[in-house]
């Protein structure tokens, strides 16, 4: 019953986003600045993640990794991307966001890859709360959070590349 009424809070809070972005239009110039949000199920993707940022002539340190989960988790292993784990529990009942957050959402980035194929009100939540020049998704994930839109299954790296390095080229001009 609780996670009902937080959920509830959260789509509220979400919704004002969604004037924000309606509101704004965004464009892209170049990019200077990466942020990737994935899910935990996808956070192992770095050397991808790497890989993505090369085509867009970006070194590891111009990036920013954040990764949500419904469960709280435990960084095992170093990662070369500065990265910040956050799950639905360190956000709190009213959707308050923990201090490394609040800090992280007060730069705005160039571009914010939202690397999941997936809607949730907290994944929805937390992709909002960045400020981002453009933002690019997948097909499944809420495309009012997003200016481009892939249709192709994030676990195709291989397709990944080739189009989000075509689509941004073309954007980039």
């Amino acid at each position: 019953m609780l996670g009902l009424i937080s959920n509830i809070l959260l789509q509220l809070r979400l919704k004002e986003r969604y004037k924000y972005f309606a509101s704004s239009k965004r464009s892209i110039k170049e990019v200077n600045s990466l942020l990737i949000i994935c899910t935990n199920k996808e956070w192992q993707n770095e050397n991808l993640f790497i890989e993505f940022a090369k085509t867009l002539k970006l070194a590891p340190n111009q990036i920013k990794l954040v990764v949500l989960s419904t469960k709280e988790l435990k960084m095992e292993n170093k990662t070369v991307l500065e990265s910040y784990f956050f799950s639905k529990q360190s956000i709190g009942f009213f959707g308050k966001l923990p201090q490394a957050f609040r800090n992280l959402i007060k730069k705005p980035v160039d571009l914010q890859l939202n690397f999941f194929n997936e809607q949730s009100v907290f994944i929805d939540f937390m992709t909002a709360s960045f400020e981002a020049k453009f933002r690019l998704g997948f097909s499944k994930s809420n495309e009012q959070l997003n200016d481009l839109i892939l249709a192709i299954d994030p676990n195709d790296h291989s397709l990944f590349l080739s189009e989000s390095k075509r689509y941004l080229a073309a954007l980039l001009k």
